[in-house]
């Protein structure tokens, strides 16, 4: 059997306003960096970077986002809980955990953008361009000759 992966939709949520989300917090967040009072700065950015995160996350399927979170804490905790680790070296627990929950969050932010970006890319050299898609070939049990 041939099949053809012509389209990919990872989307959960595609409404227009969810994309206007997205740009409005790197405009915020791009604003913030501007700004001359270190507490006004980082909380503009800060405020940014959560309105575009929840938006990418509302735009992205849950097992998607799931599975960069899953990789996310697994390279938090190697990075900040692991006993040697320089990066760690002079933070108190509590600050350890927050790093990791932090690194969670903008890992899965960051993988959840580019896996969006790439599939638009590869949505639109299969559909618009007409490039084709990956082509899966699958045997059946009774083509391979396996009895169960």
């Amino acid at each position: 059997m041939n099949y053809q992966v012509r389209r990919v939709n990872p989307y959960w949520h595609s409404h227009p306003l969810i994309l206007g989300a997205v740009v409005l917090g790197v405009v915020v967040g791009l604003v913030g960096i501007r700004i001359e009072a270190p507490v006004l700065r980082g909380l503009t950015v800060a405020l940014g970077c959560l309105v575009a995160g929840i938006a990418v996350l509302l735009s992205t399927r849950p097992v998607l986002s799931a599975f960069f979170a899953t990789l996310g804490l697994l390279g938090g905790l190697f990075v900040f809980l692991r006993p040697g680790s320089p990066y760690a070296a002079s933070m108190v627990l509590w600050q350890k955990f927050l790093s990791t929950v932090m690194f969670v969050y903008f890992y899965t932010i960051l993988w959840d953008a580019i896996a969006l970006v790439a599939v638009v890319l590869y949505n639109f050299y299969s559909d618009t361009v007409g490039l084709g898609g990956v082509r899966l070939e699958l045997d059946s049990d009774e083509a391979s000759g396996e009895a169960s």
